[in-house]
């Protein structure tokens, strides 16, 4: 049996996620920083992380954060999901986002994307 800090964090592509309420969140230099208030923990994203970050507000669906990203990195969203979703179920499995109601599609204006420096680059 494996365990439950080791089991996959399941979730769909039409998942919204948005920050954790109990969260302090501040962008320096571009780059987020967020302290965890119950784990007492500080984090910081790098470029691509913060990226990702700014993109969780609930009203977008994983498969949009992935096609927003691919789109800015000229790459196909096929190349670009594994990152994604690996950095999401991280953000799960540290208590820093939470599953959000279901929304309305297309309920948020779509930012223009910059480039990842490197997609499957560590981004906590």
């Amino acid at each position: 049996m494996v365990p439950s800090s080791e089991r996959p964090i399941p979730f769909s592509t039409a998942t919204r996620f948005s920050h954790n309420p109990r969260l302090a969140k501040q962008l320096l230099g571009g780059k987020a920083v967020v302290l965890h208030y119950e784990g007492r923990k500080l984090f910081g994203l790098n470029e691509n992380g913060s990226q990702i970050w700014g993109l969780l507000d609930g009203s977008r669906t994983v498969e949009e954060i992935t096609r927003v990203l691919a789109a800015g990195a000229g790459q196909d969203e096929a190349v670009v999901a594994p990152d994604v979703h690996a950095f999401l179920r991280e953000l799960v499995s540290r208590g820093l986002i939470v599953e959000a109601p279901a929304g309305p599609a297309g309920s948020h204006t779509e930012p223009e994307a910059a480039a990842p420096r490197n997609a499957s680059e560590d981004m906590l």
